[in-house]
């Protein structure tokens, strides 16, 4: 299977690898896959710092709580990549479509979670390192320059834009505050019920925020 899946990979235009939090402990093999294949990657929130935010193959976050970027290249490519991850509904939204123009690898050490929620082509199942290994021997660097470099650009635009509208968020925000009345200014409570509650959804959010800006106090 391995060697059928090099073969593929090698063979690939658009190909993107897609990691879980199961990447975690092979952070620098998958890193130095990347680097050495040439292959661009997202993730989910369970995969956050695995890679560095800025690090240039790395295209973002996937799923509902993703970048525009990230959940559009998945439906380009011709080759997905899973690796230490389980297709989640938070990801995969549309099980049927999800990678619908793609040939999908299944990487994972866990072999209950291979085609659980979406359909693969091909499964290895084994520890992330040593596939990673074996691929290292089997697969050349891809001629694949022009989609990288689309889907940096298409990064790049979006954080251009998320940046604008923020900033157009807070001039709007200052705005509606400087025209409250004096009674809804000083209009305090105390009430518990009253205060916003955040859920798992919103911690996952906010820890992903926390480390894509590399904020996180050691």
């Amino acid at each position: 299977v391995i060697e059928n899946v090099a073969k593929l990979i090698n063979q690939s235009k658009k190909p993107i690898i897609y990691f879980g939090g199961g990447a975690k402990d092979s952070s620098d093999k998958l890193r130095k896959f990347m680097i050495n294949t040439n292959i661009p990657s997202v993730h989910t929130i369970m995969g956050a710092g695995t890679l560095g935010y800025n690090e240039p193959l790395n295209i973002g976050l996937l799923g509902m709580h993703g970048s525009e970027t990230a959940n559009k290249v998945i439906n380009e490519a011709d080759l997905i990549l899973a690796i230490g991850t389980r297709f989640s509904d938070r990801v995969a939204l549309n099980t049927s479509k999800f990678g619908n123009n793609a040939k999908k690898v299944h990487i994972d050490i866990d072999g209950s979670e291979v085609n659980k929620n979406v359909k693969v082509d091909y499964s290895i199942i084994g520890d992330i390192d040593d596939v990673l290994d074996k691929f290292s021997k089997l697969i050349n660097r891809l001629n694949n320059d022009e989609w990288v470099s689309k889907l940096s650009s298409l990064k790049m635009k979006e954080e251009e834009n998320n940046t604008k509208n923020n900033e157009e968020k807070k001039e709007l925000e200052t705005i509606q505050e400087e025209t409250k009345t004096t009674e809804d200014t000083k209009t305090e409570t105390t009430d518990d019920t009253k205060l916003p509650q955040t859920g798992i959804t919103e911690n996952y959010i906010i820890a992903f925020c926390v480390i894509a800006l590399g904020a996180v106090a050691m």
